[in-house]
């Protein structure tokens, strides 16, 4: 399938995961420097961002906020990290979790999959937060490396955006996934979408939407809070999209057949069955993204 069919299954299977939507939507409150650039903007402001799959998407997925004054600046809320860090890490558990049962059997338990993915994805977000600070560390140290921080944080977003999608959809470990997610990024794949195009295909359709998302700041805290209310659905959609995809990758490593999935019915509560996955040992605003 290509990364538009998978975009309309998720879109399809928003009847089921739709109460999901409350963790992008919670999600974009957590963010509290982008809160606060958000509504201190004077005039007006456009622009777009482009970025590769994350755990949570949130409104800020598809925001472009304005540059501030020029140089390295650190936030002043820079020490409430420790906490946004524990509770992203619980959230991207349950969310992903939940999301990849659903596309699997319908039911899902959102407690029993954030007690279950919470240590790994803690892992991956912390280890995510470490980099940013070590590149703009630099930045503050040698202003002119940030020229070669921001492309060099572009291409780890691309060459990891899989392995928070892997330690869930696979049961791997951190260390795992991060090196199958670099695998797939090199091009190990036999489905039909490879993890390129899949994340081109992410990427254009949230530029596209950034155009539209970007406005919503202008209208301060207002603006954002029915921005992050009509994204949120949208960033569900896309989880399910990303999560259906690794579902397929793990199916053609495995030497199944993926299956073309539709929109599914279930209630909450049932966790699948060993029988539904595959365990493959080898041998996730994202942070890291662009703006115009």
């Amino acid at each position: 399938m290509s990364f538009t069919d998978y975009l309309e299954n998720g879109f399809d299977r928003l009847e089921t995961l739709l109460p999901l939507a409350l963790v992008p939507f919670f999600s974009t409150f957590l963010h509290f420097d982008n809160l606060r650039k958000a509504t201190t903007i004077s005039g007006y402001h456009f622009g777009a961002t482009f970025r590769f799959p994350t755990a949570i998407p949130t409104f800020w997925t598809f925001v472009s906020l304005p540059n501030g004054p020029s140089g390295v600046h650190v936030s002043p809320l820079l020490f409430l990290a420790p906490v946004t860090i524990i509770v992203e890490s619980v959230l991207s558990a349950g969310y992903l979790g939940s999301v990849r049962d659903a596309v699997e059997t319908g039911d899902y338990d959102f407690a029993r999959n954030a007690k279950e993915y919470f240590l790994p994805l803690l892992g991956y977000t912390a280890l995510v937060w470490v980099v940013l600070l070590l590149s703009f560390s630099v930045g503050v140290v040698f202003p002119p490396l940030l020229f070669v921080a921001l492309p060099v944080l572009l291409v780890l977003s691309y060459l990891f955006y899989g392995a928070p999608f892997l330690v869930v959809v696979d049961d791997r470990s951190l260390g795992e996934a991060l090196r199958r997610s670099n695998r797939l990024a090199r091009g190990e794949s036999n489905t039909e979408t490879t993890y390129a195009s899949f994340g081109i295909g992410y990427l254009v359709f949230v530029f596209v939407a950034s155009i539209v998302g970007t406005l919503f700041i202008n209208f301060g805290i207002f603006g954002i809070v029915v921005g992050a209310l009509v994204s949120a659905p949208v960033a569900v959609a896309l989880t399910a999209a990303a999560v259906e995809f690794f579902i397929d990758v793990r199916r053609s490593s495995s030497g199944t057949v993926p299956a073309v999935s539709g929109p599914s019915d279930g209630s909450i509560g049932e966790h699948p069955t060993d029988s539904n996955r595959t365990d493959n040992n080898p041998n996730g605003d994202d942070p890291f993204d662009g703006e115009y």
